[in-house]
């Protein structure tokens, strides 16, 4: 047989990692998925997967086909370490991999279901980008989840499963080196510009995402040398990170929504979490995979998402508490922007609550990590039922139930449009000018990155990153609107890079917000 080669782009990278292992390896190295029903039973994955090809085993015909050894064409590649299926975009162009963690119960498969949800309609209608599902054999376990929470019956009342009762749906087992090791199954998905998109041409919106949503329960084992660790090994090469914080399983929350609030959530609560001891693993995960010093602060953003917040909304003051949107839409560009800024404020608002609430998880995550964002979401944003339900042997049980006819996810694609703003795959809108008569905070000490203010009204200390510097904020502790000075010469922050961009097309925003 002739030797195969790759169909491979100029633009294909020397070296790419596996979504799956993170094993790096050249493009040209990966494995070829046999076709053939013959070919069935791969030394590594058991005798039910289709044989692993090595690219000399398959023969590539003058019209680039591959045909595999029977001569059935072949499509479909694996990483030549863990063999497991990779679409070809994702070998083709690494994804931006994007790990998920937070305690057990704390919302995460309903916020990951949410938000794939919401961002396969969002992006498309906003920005003029496809959110699509990328070819790959583990897609199935997300579109379970969509299809259970959105796709049947509206009146139904429905739940979804956590991480750990997920089983196979969320985790392979596969061998390596001889050993069983558990993976977290990727959920991958492609971004790319529609024709509409004004920026259609440039090739950084084709982007590739991996998402892994881990088990908070795992974290309990974190001490113990087993094959569950490898479930974290996704932190060594994440892009960012996304900590879902649940207000509810805090005790100070607890008890003043108690007195407030009638939502079964709160009232079928029966214990707490010591949430920053789930961020102190995952702190130690970090610095082990990536063989961090202990006082190095790790260089990946935190984006922290406060769940549940139209139950624990009602204890922000009304001068904090946030609409629906920081997405501006721009009719005669026929496209939309995000308002970093108002992001920017909102997340003070949120850090004070939390603050407020857990001191030690806000201490936690600011001593760890040197560029945090705080969000409130809300993934189902609407309060549950209890409904008795048969479980898989036929024993009955409450569970919280949502009817899908109820759904209003809030504000759940926030810090993805942070972060496809930040890698400049949507657009800044510009902020209203500051309010002249706004007093400036007082300048205590500058970093390269941050500087430490003293705000005026509340005469409160506030440290802030680069993305402030020359922005109105509204003091997080008292509600009065405070100027944060730039620095001259003045630095080129993320809301300087971007609104710069953004004004030399746009301009200032004329519409309203979404």
């Amino acid at each position: 047989m002739a030797n195969a080669k790759s169909k491979q782009s100029s633009k294909t990278p020397a070296m790419t990692k596996c979504p799956h292992c993170w094993h790096a390896f050249n493009p040209k190295q990966a494995l070829f998925i046999a076709a053939h029903p013959e070919l069935i039973g791969d030394q590594v994955l058991g005798e039910h997967e289709y044989k692993r090809l090595k690219p000399e085993e398959v023969r590539i015909l003058s019209n680039q086909r591959c045909i595999d050894p029977k001569g059935f064409d072949v499509t479909e590649r694996a990483c030549p370490s863990c063999r497991l299926q990779i679409p070809w975009a994702m070998i083709a162009k690494q994804p931006l991999f994007v790990s998920m963690a937070g305690a057990p119960s704390s919302g995460k498969t309903y916020f990951i279901t949410a938000l794939i949800h919401a961002l396969r309609y969002q992006l498309p209608r906003d920005f003029n980008l496809l959110f699509e599902y990328a070819s790959s054999h583990g897609i199935k376990a997300v579109d379970e989840l969509i299809e259970r929470l959105y796709g049947g019956d509206p009146n139904e009342p429905v739940y979804l499963d956590k991480t750990q009762e997920a089983g196979g749906r969320v985790h392979n087992v596969i061998q390596l080196g001889g050993v069983a090791v558990e993976l977290p199954k990727p959920f991958l998905f492609s971004i790319r510009p529609t024709p509409d998109n004004i920026d259609y041409k440039l090739d950084r919106l084709h982007q590739n995402f991996a998402f892994y949503d881990c088990s908070g329960e795992h974290f309990q084992y974190l001490r113990h040398r087993n094959a569950a660790v490898r479930s974290f090994g996704h932190f060594a090469h994440s892009d960012a990170l996304i900590f879902t914080y649940d207000p509810l399983q805090d005790g100070p929350a607890l008890d003043r929504l108690s007195k407030l609030s009638a939502d079964p959530q709160v009232n079928a609560q029966k214990h707490v979490s010591q949430q920053e001891k789930v961020l102190e693993a995952v702190v130690q995960q970090f610095r082990l995979l990536r063989y961090m010093a202990p006082e190095a602060k790790i260089n990946v953003p935190l984006l922290i998402c406060v769940q549940k917040y139209d139950v624990w909304l009602q204890l922000l003051p009304k001068w904090a508490r946030i609409d629906a949107s920081s997405v501006s839409r721009f009719p005669e560009k026929s496209t939309s922007a995000l308002d970093v800024q108002e992001i920017n404020r909102n997340s003070l608002h949120i850090r004070q609550f939390l603050r407020d609430i857990s001191p030690m998880f806000v201490a936690q995550a600011e001593s760890n990590f040197s560029k945090i964002r705080y969000f409130a979401v809300s993934s189902l944003g609407v309060s549950p039922e209890p409904v008795e339900v048969a479980n898989e042997y036929e024993e009955k049980t409450t569970k919280l139930c949502v009817r899908p006819r109820d759904l209003q996810a809030f504000r759940v694609t926030d810090p993805i449009l942070w972060l496809l703003l930040h890698r400049k795959l949507i657009r800044a809108a510009l902020s209203r000018k500051s309010d002249p008569n706004c007093k400036e905070a007082r300048v205590v000490e500058e970093e390269e990155h941050s500087v430490r203010v003293v705000l005026p009204d509340s005469n409160q200390q506030l440290t802030v990153d680069s993305d402030y510097f020359g922005i109105q904020i509204v003091d997080p502790f008292c509600g009065s609107k405070v100027h944060i000075p730039d620095r001259k010469p003045k630095p080129k922050g993320l809301v300087d890079k971007v609104t710069g961009w953004f004004r030399s097309s746009f301009g200032k925003p004329k519409s309203q917000k979404k």
